[in-house]
């Protein structure tokens, strides 16, 4: 018996037996990531979740610092969005690696914790400068990365993510340029 009929035989079932009226609608339950084929990834697409998980991770810890230590508006406002939008990409990464039998990294590589820990050391105007100056350059290597990728990988679900989050890193190089500009 499919997952939706049983699940409504159970709803109906249960609604009955408690004396409420039987449910009108019908929800359907897809399982999660539905649409990933199980594969075997070539080394330039397990490459590239490497870099991916890395880069997320620094973005999130990145995040996490300028919230905590800036006191500037606009440098917190974009922190949060790096916030929001880094961590959702990094559980859909997560999800496709993982029904590839790929465990993506889930810290910043070494040169990128070396960089959080200088980050972290400064405070005022000298923290968000620096915090801007490494977006900039962080966002503009994840286009690049991200823009290979859904050019020359060979997996089609992992090509597809690569495709699908582009846009949302190409409006963070455009937001943190602009944010540079108006904090030199």
């Amino acid at each position: 018996m499919p997952k939706t009929t049983s699940l409504l035989s159970a709803v109906l079932l249960g609604s009955l037996l408690a004396g409420a009226p039987a449910i009108a609608a019908v929800v359907e339950v897809k399982p999660a990531a539905k649409d990933v084929v199980p594969s075997k990834l070539s080394n330039a697409d397990e490459e590239f979740i490497d870099k991916a998980g890395h880069a997320g991770a620094a973005e999130i810890a990145a995040a996490k610092l300028a919230l905590q230590i800036s006191k500037d508006a606009d440098v917190r406002a974009f922190a949060n969005r790096m916030l929001k939008d880094h961590t959702a990409a990094d559980a859909k990464l997560n999800t496709i690696a993982a029904l590839k039998n790929k465990t993506p990294p889930r810290d910043p590589d070494d040169a990128q914790q070396a960089e959080l820990q200088k980050l972290g050391g400064l405070t005022g105007s000298a923290f968000d400068k620096s915090y801007i100056e490494g977006q900039v350059k962080a966002h503009d290597e994840a286009v690049a990365l991200f823009t290979k990728q859904g050019a020359e990988g060979k997996d089609g679900n992992v090509k597809n993510f690569a495709n699908q989050t582009l846009p949302t890193l190409k409006q963070h190089q455009s937001h943190i340029k602009q944010l540079a500009k108006s904090h030199q």
